[in-house]
This record gives structure tokens, C-alpha cells and sequence, in this order.
């Protein structure tokens, strides 16, 4: 989770500096995050629960088994055992 976090982090940072520019060293961009971070953090608590949109799931293989790399991102939200 963390590099999806981090990822997630750098391309937003990258693509909203070029659109935004001086925003981010306001404190307005900081609440921002924070919220954000708030947000995440309260869902890693269990207070809701994200999930992929049901025409997302439903294109995922149920019969295919994640392991490796990809399992590493994929098997954690999707059990094998279907």
C-alpha cells in the first residue's frame, strides 16, 4: 500500500505542479493532503471500505491465480479461492 501511496503521490504532485504551480506551498494544498491522508488512514482502520467499482470487478479472470509481482498488488484485495 505504501507504493501505491507513493506512486499515486509523485504522478499527482507531477501533473497538478504543472497545472497548479504555486498552490502547493499554501496551506490550502496542505489541508488537502492531510485530508486525504485522513481519509486513507480511516479506511486502513476499518471505518469503510474501498473497493473497485462492480464493472471493474467483473473483468478481473476469477479463475486465474495472482502470485508474484502482480500478486503482491492484486492478491491482497482479491482471494484465491473463488
Amino acid at each position: 500500500m505504501a507504493v501505491v501511496y507513493t506512486i499515486f503521490a509523485m504522478v499527482l504532485v507531477l501533473v497538478l505542479d504543472s497545472i497548479i504551480g504555486q498552490f502547493w506551498t499554501t496551506g490550502w494544498a496542505k489541508l488537502l493532503v492531510a485530508a486525504l491522508c485522513l481519509l486513507f488512514a480511516l479506511s486502513m482502520f476499518g471505518l469503510y471500505d474501498l473497493k473497485l467499482p462492480d464493472k471493474w470487478m467483473a473483468k478481473i479472470p476469477h479463475s486465474t491465480k495472482f502470485g508474484g509481482f502482480v500478486g503482491a498488488f492484486i492478491g491482497a484485495r482479491f482471494p484465491v479461492s473463488w
